[in-house]
């Protein structure tokens, strides 16, 4: 892809603006942009930074073991909020020019979405607790279910644009890009067939589960389960994961290899009875109950979700770390991922003004001039 040369010496406020704009033309993501700019949000454009990033992180705290410790909680997580402390991290590149970073931020922009929503499932942490969180083959499902989300949605928004006559850049950079354009061909040619475009949503979306980064992401996945468990445990009596561990070989994005070190740990049954306790497993029905419903795509039903293609590992390695894990503790069937206490500053942030806009909402009067009560029904 050629350099754009006064793209990328033209202001970085200008591109920034020029990607919020883009994202505002779209109603899907115009409401997700709001939020975003409601949060806080810094946007980079590296000349070589390689495909876009979103940055999520999660809260550390004191063990919130009372009614009051939860409360000054909330409070000051408000007023860290409130101060602009919480920035949604994005990464473009220069080099991908207007068009390829418009399909570039509205993929990351939907993982900020998937973010305010707990898709991440990313527990907080309390110091000298083990949180509730999820087991190796959700976190492997969740992580792969929420990529291939954000890229349809990238794609429809790009396709949508050029088809409404609003701006066929972002199209053209989907279409140039070195990461998903076989894909965006794939949507193509599904519209093409005339079937509607939820059914060529449907299959782009099935599609992205047979495509060439699928084993990069559940690698990925399993790092990131890893590294998870070993910060989540790291001040809790458990037995320590940081062994000796095998190499594993996984592509990056750009066709190179990477070298990881997953550990083994040592057993103690007693332990790891008690820990089991702790994890959560859901495949993506599990995980689609944590999307509002007034939200979700059309396409969606138009997906078997019980498809075992989309439900389990296919890597090799992941699948036999996924079997050591049941071997260990055993199949987790606790499928109650609300459980979760998400650490994510977007999702508390985002349930924190809902419940604001709930409470500072006027109840409706009845004629005689009285608050209507709206309780429950016995």
């Amino acid at each position: 892809m050629p350099l754009k040369l006064p793209y990328i010496f033209s202001p970085i406020k200008d591109k920034r603006q020029e990607m919020i704009d883009c994202a505002l033309k779209d109603s899907f993501f115009a409401p997700i942009v709001h939020d975003l700019i409601d949060y806080g949000h810094e946007i980079t454009f590296p000349v070589f930074g390689g495909a876009g990033a979103y940055q999520p992180h999660a809260i550390t705290t004191e063990a919130l073991d009372t009614p009051e410790k939860q409360l000054m909680f909330t409070h000051g997580f408000a007023a860290e909020a409130e101060a602009g402390t919480f920035r949604a991290k994005i990464k473009l590149t220069s080099w991908f020019g207007r068009g390829g970073n418009a399909h570039s931020f509205l993929h990351e922009l939907m993982h900020f979405y998937q973010d305010t929503l707990g898709l991440l499932l990313m527990p907080l942490k309390e110091q000298g607790k083990m949180p509730i969180m999820a087991d190796l083959r959700t976190s492997v499902v969740a992580l792969l279910f929420c990529e291939a989300w954000a890229e349809v949605e990238a794609l429809r928004s790009c396709w949508a644009f050029k088809h409404k006559k609003i701006d066929d850049a972002p199209w053209k950079g989907a279409l140039a890009s070195p990461d998903w354009g076989d894909l965006a061909k794939f949507y193509a040619q599904r519209l093409a067939e005339n079937r509607g475009e939820a059914h060529a949503a449907a299959r782009t979306f099935e599609q992205w589960y047979k495509g060439k980064h699928r084993d990069y992401y559940e690698v990925h996945a399993l790092e990131k389960h890893q590294s998870d468990f070993d910060r989540l445990s790291a001040d809790v009596d458990l037995p320590s994961l940081r062994a000796e561990g095998e190499a594993i070989h996984k592509k990056d994005l750009c066709g190179g290899r990477v070298d990881c070190r997953v550990a083994h740990a040592p057993r103690n049954d007693d332990r790891d009875g008690a820990i089991k306790d702790h994890f959560r497993s859901a495949r993506i029905e599990g995980l689609l109950k944590k999307i509002p419903k007034d939200t979700v795509p059309e396409y969606f039903d138009l997906i078997d979700w019980g498809n075992a293609a989309l439900n389990e590992p296919k890597n090799d390695i992941v699948l036999g770390r996924c079997k050591e894990f049941e071997d260990r503790y055993g199949v987790i069937e606790n499928d109650a991922l609300l459980d979760i206490k998400c650490a994510s500053p977007p999702y508390l942030w985002k349930r924190l003004s809902e419940a604001d806009a709930e409470a500072s909402e006027v109840p409706p009067q009845t004629s005689m001039g009285e608050f209507e009560y709206k309780g429950q029904e016995d």
